[in-house]
């Protein structure tokens, strides 16, 4: 779960594991977060809002 700001910059204590697994893998999808783009903020009655999101991920491992 994420806040995207304002200006579009995700608003890094506001990003938040809410499934907790292997520290190691929760550490690693907040730092991706943390380096993408700008985004797009959401648009009220013409004026640029904060937006929380929230985005499934899963972890896979495969075998060669």
């Amino acid at each position: 779960q994420f806040v995207v700001g304002t200006d579009g910059h995700i608003i890094k204590d506001k990003v938040k594991i809410i499934s907790y697994t292997d520290p190691l893998l929760n550490n690693e999808v907040i730092r991706v977060l943390n380096l993408s783009p700008r985004w797009t903020p959401g648009n009220h009655a013409g004026k640029s809002v904060a937006v929380q999101f929230v985005i499934p991920v899963s972890f896979g491992l495969s075998v060669n």
